[in-house]
């Protein structure tokens, strides 16, 4: 667990799949959200240019999944009910957001 300050707010960052064989590595992929809270959408910017995104809930629950092509995303949050989300991108370390319509 990482807690910092990043796009003038607070993250946090979990780390879900660590690292368990020998000569096996998890490269951190750098990516912000914003706006954060969210309302009706948000949007994934990456240093990845593709890859796949994983929302879930605060029980680890998924509730959301896609693409991001070409460093970007845009992710429907109107249907998701106000509360904290966690969002990561190909396993990595994971965003917190914050829903709030």
């Amino acid at each position: 667990l990482i807690v910092g300050l990043y796009g003038g707010g607070p993250q946090i960052f979990i780390q879900r799949n660590p690292t368990a064989g020998i000569g096996e590595t998890n490269k951190p992929v750098n990516f912000r959200i914003f706006p954060n809270p969210a309302t009706d959408h948000f949007i994934i910017k990456s240093d990845k240019p593709s890859g796949t995104y994983l929302v879930t809930d605060i029980t680890g629950r998924k509730v959301n999944s896609g693409r991001i092509d070409g460093g970007f995303a845009i992710v429907p949050a109107d249907e998701l009910v106000d509360g904290m989300y966690f969002i990561s991108i190909d396993h990595s370390a994971a965003i917190k957001l914050l829903v709030a319509h």
